[in-house]
C-alpha cells in the first residue's frame, strides 16, 4: 500500500482544494478557503495544513491548529474518495506527525448528522466525550496521546459535572 503524503498547502495546492467545493456536502461543512483563511494558514505559526497524497492523487487536507498542549483540527476527504477508508487511513498517518505528537490531545468537533466522520475518528482510537452537542451543535471527539492525562482529564470533568 503506498504511504501517504503530506505535502504543506501552498497556493497551488489551496487551488486545488477550492476546487473541491463544488461539492455540497463539503461547502456544507467546511468554510470554502477564501484568500484570507490562507493567509491565516500561511502566516499562523501554531497552524500546519496539508493536501495528503496518495497513490491516486490527493485524497484529502487537514488544518490543525495548535493551543498549547492541546489542538483542533479539520479534515476534508476528496468527494471521490469517500467511502473507501482513506479517512482512517489519513487519521491514522495524521496521529504520527511531530506536530501532532506535540500536543497531549487533540479534539474534533463533529456535527450530528455527520456519521461517516464520527466512525472514522472512532475507528482512529478518538472518544467521544458528551452525546450532547455542544452551543454550536458540535459533539465533540478527542484523541490522548497519554493515556494517564486522559483519565485525568476525565476525572476533572466528572467533578465539574457534580
Amino acid at each position: 500500500m503506498f504511504d501517504l503524503v503530506f505535502v504543506t498547502l501552498d497556493a497551488e495546492e489551496c487551488s486545488r482544494y477550492r476546487d473541491w467545493f463544488h461539492d455540497p456536502e463539503l461547502a456544507r461543512r467546511i468554510n470554502y478557503p477564501d484568500s484570507d483563511w490562507f493567509d491565516y494558514i500561511s502566516t499562523s505559526p501554531h497552524v500546519h495544513t496539508w493536501m495528503i497524497y496518495a497513490e491516486v492523487g490527493p485524497v484529502g487536507v487537514i488544518q490543525f491548529e495548535k493551543n498549547n498542549r492541546q489542538a483542533s483540527f479539520s479534515i476534508a476527504v476528496n468527494r471521490r474518495l469517500r467511502g473507501q477508508g482513506y479517512g482512517k487511513r489519513i487519521m491514522r498517518a495524521f496521529l504520527t506527525l511531530p506536530e501532532v505528537r506535540a500536543v497531549s490531545c487533540v479534539h474534533a468537533g463533529v456535527e450530528l448528522d455527520n456519521l461517516q466522520s464520527m466512525r472514522c475518528l472512532q475507528a482512529a482510537g478518538f472518544t467521544l466525550q458528551s452525546t450532547i452537542p455542544d452551543e454550536h451543535g458540535f459533539l465533540e471527539f478527542v484523541y490522548h496521546f497519554n493515556r494517564a492525562q486522559a483519565d485525568a482529564d476525565q476525572a476533572e470533568a466528572e467533578q465539574e459535572q457534580s
